[in-house]
């Protein structure tokens, strides 16, 4: 199992919460969603360790949101996506995406700190 860190107190309590909730719904609704599938047997285990494991979902389900995102730039109309297109035209397509996504996320942090 590959391991990226965890999600801790530092960022946006609002934002955690959101992330663990729709991670039980998830559950609950979506029986066949990849990243279920790789926790499956421990699921089955104690309340403490499903708990752990739902936020080690969040952290999952955050990172497959942002993918989603980035990706999606590419195929934008606006300026954005512009932007996307002519740096992976020079880069790649993976440095494309991900000089999009650090854009994406600078923004992001943008309207968040003012």
């Amino acid at each position: 199992m590959q391991r990226f860190g965890h999600i801790d107190r530092h960022g946006n309590k609002h934002v955690r919460v959101l992330l663990v909730e729709a991670v039980w719904r998830l559950l609950r609704w979506q029986p066949n969603w990849h990243a279920r599938q790789k926790y499956l047997e421990k699921l089955k285990h104690g309340a403490s360790l499903k708990k752990k494991i739902a936020v080690a979902l969040a952290r999952q389900l955050a990172i497959d949101v942002w993918r989603w995102a980035a990706n999606s730039l590419g195929r934008a109309k606006g300026r954005m996506g512009e932007f996307v297109r002519r740096f992976k035209g020079r880069l790649g397509k993976a440095e494309g995406i991900v000089a999009g996504a650090h854009k994406l996320a600078r923004i992001i942090w943008a309207m968040v700190v003012s």
